[in-house]
């Protein structure tokens, strides 16, 4: 009886999750004003308190499977709709949930007085209902919907402010790869209802065989969750979108973009454990992007853009865990990750708000001074990033580490350690850059103060990546491993890796000082130079994000415009516009001017041409 309480509380709380920002969401794109967040706030709020109770009922063990009602009926083939919500979806939706609200609060006091004020806040309210679908679905079919309507969202936050070039050129970026993704997306699951017989998630587990086309459909699906995620070679439109407000730039980039590919992959781990080239590629890929990325951030000068290098570096860390099969580590760090960077665009967006007139972080400098609550809470996400002990992302970065040494992948652990390395100079890089020393401009000296309610929000960001690092431990048996397991399964190499979890343990430690004492000896000590060279050979492919956006253009952006402008010039112009439209009318025109010409209004004539009709019909009834 107890438990059947829970679970109707756990489908009410499901519900509330999916019904209350949605509309919010209605009433701000109906109703919206100079009030828009507040019925955003309520909205959100409900969906948070929602997502704890679903993540209490988890806890205690609980997992709920509503089952809905027939969506599609194709012949043998139905697809029905319905509430699934377990550990994986609870935490999911959680993380989702609470950043989104932290996000709004932020928004209130850095979005107000804008244009898109209302906008913002209807988008990031459709937001939330679309990731609660995502993540409460028992089947691909209401992901896929979802996962497209969070990819048009990410269209609309970049393209939020119309008077701006660069965003909205930086949103046609962007709509194409996510297009792409949902296109790959879809296919997948088109060859899945094949081989399946439906789209449910039960259905991965029924003739779960190594096959061609179950291999397939795994490579589409990571290859979705690539373009989204801003991996390898899709990286160059994560940068670019950072020209959506910084509140916008949390759900691009550490919500619809990271995490919620991270949830995607982490639903479809029977195909990618049947799947083994996949699985590989998955890792390769992510362990490429991973090391590129970091690299790119830093020698970047612009704020927002170092961290969305780092975002897709860090996600192509957690793909790499998932390709190797250590979904538990991969999960919770994927989840460690969305908190700290939603903490760090926040306060990076307080930090070009205090002192709006200084461009790119070598202009900075001092700020911690003027700015201690915001320096601290930076500098949270910035230990979580550089994987320092105690804090979550030492945890959560030592257990990929251990999976990939565990599942005997030297070159993986070797890249893990070197991204771990040069993502601990990147973090301090911006420390020292930004908050240390003495300003480098005099712009830097002038710092406004900001709402209180960032600060709040700040905060409670900062408490929880802190706190997240006690559900990791011990390593491989803390509270996130007995939570996950259940559903993700425990990592099949686990311990097999040879080394002792001190040892392992003192790896991620040292790669964390490392990083930040050789941050300290190239940032800390002596101002930089703002007009560093760009000279050299390395910096001008860094530069040039690999030319990857080059070989896009002259391999695939350039032969479309010429076949573009081919078809412009023979189909519009010739076939459609000279002949149909223009010979039709000309037809027309011609056909009238003769029978014009025949109603002359002669009897004689008239005469003539009834003459020769009953010629032409005797001729015929003869012939």
């Amino acid at each position: 009886m107890v438990v059947g309480i829970q679970l109707e509380y756990m489908q009410m709380a499901a519900v509330v999750a999916l019904a209350a920002p949605l509309l919010s969401a209605l009433f701000n794109a109906l109703w919206g004003g100079d009030k828009a967040h507040i019925a955003s706030l309520v909205g959100t709020s409900l969906a948070w308190i929602a997502s704890i109770v679903l993540l209490v009922g988890s806890l205690e063990g609980q997992v709920l499977n509503s089952r809905g009602y027939t969506w599609l009926a194709l012949g043998a083939w139905t697809v029905d709709l319905g509430l699934q919500v377990d550990a994986l979806a609870a935490a999911t939706l959680a993380t989702f949930a609470s950043i989104g609200l932290a996000t709004q609060v932020c928004a209130v006091g850095q979005l107000r007085g804008e244009t898109s004020y209302a906008r913002y806040f209807a988008l990031a309210d459709f937001a939330v209902a679309a990731a609660a679908a995502l993540i409460l679905a028992d089947n691909f079919a209401a992901v896929l919907v979802a996962w497209t309507v969070l990819g048009l969202c990410s269209y609309l936050f970049v393209g939020l402010r119309h008077d701006d070039n660069a965003a909205v050129a930086a949103a046609g970026k962007t709509a194409v790869f996510e297009l792409i993704g949902v296109a790959l997306f879809a296919m997948g699951l088109w060859l899945l209802l094949a081989e399946r017989g439906g789209l449910s998630f039960a259905v991965l587990q029924v003739g779960s065989g190594q096959t061609a086309r179950a291999g397939l459909i795994a490579f589409l699906l990571c290859g979705a969750a690539t373009c989204r995620a801003a991996q390898f070679p899709c990286h160059i439109w994560g940068a670019d979108a950072t020209a959506a407000p910084a509140p916008a730039s949390v759900w691009i980039h550490a919500l619809s973009g990271g995490l919620a590919s991270v949830y995607i992959l982490a639903r479809t781990q029977p195909l990618l454990e049947v799947s083994p080239l996949a699985s590989q590629v998955l890792a390769g890929v992510g362990t490429a992007t991973a090391l590129l990325a970091v690299f790119l951030a830093l020698v970047a000068a612009d704020l927002r853009r170092v961290l969305a290098y780092v975002a897709a570096s860090q996600y192509g860390f957690v793909f790499a865990a998932l390709g190797l099969g250590a979904y538990v580590a991969g999960v919770y760090h994927g989840l460690v990750l969305a908190f700290a960077l939603a903490l760090l665009f926040l306060a990076s967006d307080a930090i070009e708000r205090a002192a709006p007139q200084v461009e790119g972080v070598w202009k900075m400098g001092g700020l911690g001074k003027h700015m201690p609550a915001v320096f601290w809470t930076f500098m949270s996400g910035v230990l979580v990033l550089a994987g320092a002990l105690p804090v979550a992302g030492f945890w959560s970065r030592n257990d990929v580490l251990t999976a990939a040494l565990d599942a005997g992948d030297l070159v993986v652990w070797i890249a893990g350690c070197a991204v771990s390395l040069a993502t601990s100079l990147c973090a301090f890089r911006l420390v020292f850059l930004v908050f240390w020393g003495e300003p480098r401009s005099e712009a830097a000296t002038r710092v406004a103060k900001q709402p209180a309610s960032m600060y709040i929000a700040l905060a409670i960001l900062a408490l929880i990546c802190v706190a997240l690092g006690g559900v990791g431990y011990p390593p491989g048996g803390g509270i996130i491993n007995r939570f996950l397991e259940p559903v993700l399964g425990a990592f099949a190499q686990a311990g097999k890796g040879g080394l002792p979890h001190a040892a392992l343990m003192a790896v991620t430690t040292g790669t964390a000082i490392l990083g930040a004492v050789l941050a300290w000896a190239l940032y800390g000590r002596s101002a930089p130079d703002p007009a560093r060279s760009r000279s050299g050979a390395l910096l001008q492919v860094l530069a040039a994000e690999y030319y990857v956006e080059t070989v896009y253009r002259h391999l695939l952006v350039r032969p479309l415009q010429a076949c573009a402008r081919f078809l412009w010039d023979l189909v519009d112009t010739v076939l459609l516009d000279l002949l149909l439209v223009n010979g039709s009318a000309l037809c027309v025109r011609g056909v009238g001017w003769i029978l014009g010409r025949l109603h002359c209004g002669q009897v004689r004539t008239y005469a003539l041409f009834a003459l020769a009709g009953v010629v032409v019909a005797l001729s015929y009834l003869v012939l």
